[in-house]
């Protein structure tokens, strides 16, 4: 039988915050409407109809 060798992989996540929070311009858009600029906004910056910006 043949030598294994297990290797165990770890991902961290740094956990920074912006120093200040960002501001978002949206210009009007004639060819995108704007429920879908919100739902692409929404999946960016990940956001869901309960989690709203304090």
């Amino acid at each position: 039988m043949p030598d294994t060798t297990t290797i165990t992989l770890t991902k961290t996540k740094a956990d920074t915050q912006p120093i200040e929070p960002w501001n978002v311009v949206v210009l009007n858009d004639p060819v995108n409407l704007m429920s879908y600029v919100v739902y692409v906004l929404k999946r960016v910056f990940g956001y869901t109809e309960a989690k709203r910006p304090k």
